[in-house]
């Protein structure tokens, strides 16, 4: 953490009061400036490009609730949760986490300048199981050398 990172964030709350894009990026794993314009900020979450790394594919909803935590509001409904950040201008951003078997599925994004009914589907990075699987391969190959 930067010494400045305080002074950055006080300053990027007179353009954003309630939610930062830090707090949406780092649920996700992604990393953003709290200086975009929130239409840059959107434009980063819809861009094929933007791959979360903290969420996976059949990752336990408990699991994947929890990385929200930070956010405004988190509304759990039957195979659904809906996750949701206030934008002082913008409005609401909200991210519907969809799940099947208490396991994570898809990952879809909505705003109001968002045209699909849908939202934008974010992609997930891997699977749960098989993140994990990599990350004990990874350690066995350290110990190793």
């Amino acid at each position: 953490m930067n010494w400045l990172d305080p002074f950055s964030r006080f300053f990027a709350r007179f353009r954003y009061p309630v939610s930062l894009p830090e707090d949406v990026a780092k649920a996700l794993g992604i990393t953003v400036s709290n200086f975009l314009t929130f239409e840059q900020f959107l434009a980063c979450l819809t861009s094929t490009d933007c791959r979360p790394v903290r969420l996976a594919k059949f990752m336990p909803r408990e699991e994947a609730e929890e990385l929200f935590s930070g956010s405004t509001e988190i509304n759990r409904f039957g195979d659904r949760t809906a996750i949701s950040y206030y934008f002082d201008h913008d409005g609401w951003l909200e991210l519907s986490l969809i799940f099947k078997d208490g396991k994570l599925r898809r990952v879809y994004l909505n705003h109001r300048k968002i045209t699909q009914e849908e939202g934008v589907e974010i992609p997930l990075c891997c699977s749960h199981v098989g993140s994990r699987l990599v990350m004990q391969q990874r350690s066995a190959r350290l110990l190793r050398t």
